[in-house]
């Protein structure tokens, strides 16, 4: 059987490279909808926003009430991922 001879260095140089590929394209693929969304649900929730004065620095102002629901129904809308389920309940 072939499975059992070891692998010759030219299959795993051409095998080596496609795992490392596919296995950081499912760890993108598993991870970053979820942070995306944290990242949404966590800036809804901060109830003061950074504005710049207009020296180079920045201040805090409080939210207006339209602007925390607008923040909440941005983080609560599909993100870039649709179909994604990750924070909506069936």
């Amino acid at each position: 059987m072939s499975w059992t001879r070891p692998a010759s260095e030219h299959v795993v140089a051409i095998a080596a490279p496609v795992v490392v590929v596919a296995t950081l394209l499912v760890v993108w693929a598993v991870n970053v909808p979820g942070v995306a969304r944290a990242q949404s649900l966590l800036k809804a929730l901060v109830p003061q926003v950074q504005v710049s004065n207009g020296n180079g620095g920045y201040t805090t102002q409080s939210k207006t009430p339209a602007m925390e629901l607008q923040d909440f129904k941005d983080a609560l809308t599909p993100g870039p991922w649709p179909g994604t389920p990750l924070g909506h309940r069936k």
